[in-house]
C-alpha cells in the first residue's frame, strides 16, 4: 500500500505534469470544469501504448470522495486481467474530476491518472515518470459489460450441418419492402442498424425494425452514424459504445459490433495488426463478436466459438450471380459456417436474388443448412482466444 505522503505527492504530481501537457498546444484539452458527479463505470483509453493492448476500465462509487477500483478487462488478445496494481491504487474525486495514483500491474511503474468528467465523457492524463499521453473515455452501462461477457460455454450449433447467417446492413428504407421476401420463404437474418440514421431520409424508422425482430430477425450494433470520418480515438469510442447503448434504449440488448464499410485506414480492420491495441480490446469487452473485414467467411468447423474478432462476409447484393452461386455451394460444405451480406438498396429490381433465397430456403427444407439470426449462435465464446 502506498504511504499516505507519497500518495499526496503523487496526487499533486498528477496537476503538475496534466498543466505542462495541456499548456503545449496539444490536441487533447480537459473541457471547462463542470462540478457533476463522476459516479459510475468508465471505461478509458489512450491512443499511446501506455497500458499496452487494454482498455482501462473503473468503478467509481456514488459517494463524494469515494474510493475507485479498477474492473477486471480483456486484453486484444481475449486474457482477462488488470492494467493497475489493486494494492497500490489511491484515488480522490470531486466535482467531476477522478484522480488516481497506483503502479502498472506488469512492472512496477508508477502512473497518475487525471481525468474531468463532463456529462458521460471523460479527458485528461496519463503519466508516468518518464511518458504523459491523453486519456479519453465513457460512462458504460455494466450491463453492456455484463452482456459481452456472459456466454454460454458452447455454441448453440455443434453438428455438421453448415450453418448460413443471413446479414442486412444499413437500416434503409428499402429493407421494409425486400425483408418480407426473405420472411415468406421461412427464412431470418441478422439486421446491422447504424442507430443515429434510424428515422432519417432513405432510412428505415424504429417501427418496421421492431416488426422485423418481431418476425426472428437479430440486431446488431452499426455504429451510430456510418461514416468514414470517424475519429480514430474518442469518436470511435463512441460510434461502437453510443450504438450499442442506443439499442439497448430501444429494447435490443445487442452483443454484436458490424464494422461499417465506410471506415476506412486503421478503423478498417482487415488485419490482426489492426486489432492488437485499445481497440480491439474495446470489442473484447463490450461486445461477444465483432464483424469487420479480418478473417475468411466461409469457417470450417475447428474454427466455431474461436474467432470472436473480426469475422468478415461475402456481399451477395450486386455481386456477379456466377459468383454467388459458387459461395452458395461453398456455404452447402458440411461442418462449415458462413455469411452472406444484403444491401437491400443494391437489390434491384427486388427479385434479382429470389433463386437464392429460393435456393437457401429449398437447403434449410430438405435438413441441409440451418439458418440463424445472430452471428452468436456460432461464434463469440470469450474463453477461447483467435487461432
Amino acid at each position: 500500500m502506498t504511504p499516505p505522503l507519497r500518495s499526496t505527492r503523487r496526487l499533486l504530481a498528477i496537476a503538475v505534469l496534466s498543466a505542462a501537457y495541456l499548456g503545449c498546444g496539444d490536441r487533447v484539452v480537459d473541457p471547462a470544469p463542470v462540478c457533476s458527479s463522476a459516479a459510475g463505470t468508465w471505461i478509458l483509453a489512450s491512443r499511446d501504448p501506455l497500458l499496452g493492448e487494454r482498455v482501462l476500465i473503473l468503478r467509481v462509487a456514488p459517494d463524494s470522495g469515494a474510493a475507485v477500483a479498477e474492473v477486471p478487462s480483456r486484453a486484444a488478445d481475449g486474457t482477462l486481467g488488470v492494467a493497475l496494481s489493486a494494492a497500490s491504487i489511491s484515488s480522490s474525486v470531486s466535482c467531476g474530476t477522478i484522480d488516481v495514483a497506483a503502479q502498472l500491474a506488469t512492472t512496477p511503474v508508477d502512473i497518475w491518472l487525471h481525468l474531468t468528467t463532463v456529462a458521460d465523457t471523460a479527458s485528461g492524463t496519463a503519466a508516468t515518470p518518464q511518458h504523459l499521453s491523453p486519456m479519453f473515455g465513457l460512462r458504460v452501462d455494466p450491463a453492456i459489460l455484463a452482456s459481452a461477457d456472459s456466454l454460454p460455454n458452447q455454441p448453440s450449433v455443434l453438428d455438421s450441418t453448415p450453418v448460413l447467417m443471413l446479414r442486412f446492413d444499413d437500416a434503409r428504407s428499402t429493407d421494409s419492402t425486400y425483408l418480407p421476401r426473405v420472411a415468406a420463404r421461412g427464412l431470418v437474418g441478422e439486421l446491422a442498424v447504424p442507430t443515429q440514421l434510424v428515422g432519417r431520409q432513405a432510412f428505415e424508422t424504429w417501427a418496421p425494425i421492431a416488426a422485423q425482430a418481431a418476425a426472428g430477425f437479430g440486431v446488431a450494433a452499426h455504429s451510430r452514424l456510418h461514416t468514414g470520418g470517424t475519429d480514430r480515438g474518442f469518436r470511435f469510442m463512441v460510434e461502437v459504445i453510443g450504438s450499442l447503448t442506443d439499442l439497448r434504449a430501444h429494447g435490443y440488448p445487442a452483443t454484436v459490433f458490424v464494422q461499417p464499410g465506410a471506415w476506412h485506414d486503421t478503423l478498417n480492420f482487415d488485419s490482426p495488426a489492426k486489432l492488437a491495441n485499445w481497440r480491439g480490446a474495446l470489442f473484447r469487452n463490450v461486445t461477444r463478436v465483432f464483424e469487420g473485414y479480418e478473417g475468411p467467411w466461409h469457417l470450417p468447423t475447428g474454427y466455431v466459438g474461436k474467432v470472436p474478432l473480426g469475422v468478415t462476409h461475402v456481399t451477395v447484393s450486386g455481386s456477379n450471380p456466377a459468383s454467388v452461386q459458387i459461395w452458395f455451394h461453398m456455404a452447402l460444405k458440411p461442418g462449415c459456417f458462413s455469411v452472406f451480406l444484403f444491401h437491400s438498396v443494391d437489390v434491384s429490381p427486388p427479385d434479382t436474388l429470389d433463386w437464392l433465397l429460393d435456393s437457401i430456403a429449398n437447403a434449410v427444407k430438405q435438413g441441409r443448412l440451418r439458418v440463424v439470426n445472430t452471428i452468436t449462435a456460432v461464434l463469440g465464446h470469450q474463453g477461447e482466444t483467435s487461432p
